[in-house]
């Protein structure tokens, strides 16, 4: 499971070409650390946990650390 916390629900989650202010640039940004994901939800009024069962494929580009 990875967890991606937020304001709102992202049941389909895209990656959409837009400024360069993320630390690691654009993308779709989750963690396998729920605490992590609903910490960062917390920052907003209307906090909301989106869950994914994910499993890796070997054609995705990904950053792993």
């Amino acid at each position: 499971m990875i967890y991606h916390g937020g304001y709102n629900e992202v049941c389909l989650p895209e990656i959409i070409r837009g400024r360069y202010a993320k630390d690691f640039g654009v993308g779709f940004y989750c963690t396998e650390l729920q605490v992590q994901a609903v910490r960062w939800a917390k920052r907003f009024d209307t906090p909301i946990l989106s869950i994914y069962d994910f499993k890796p494929d070997a054609k995705l580009r990904q950053l792993v650390f």
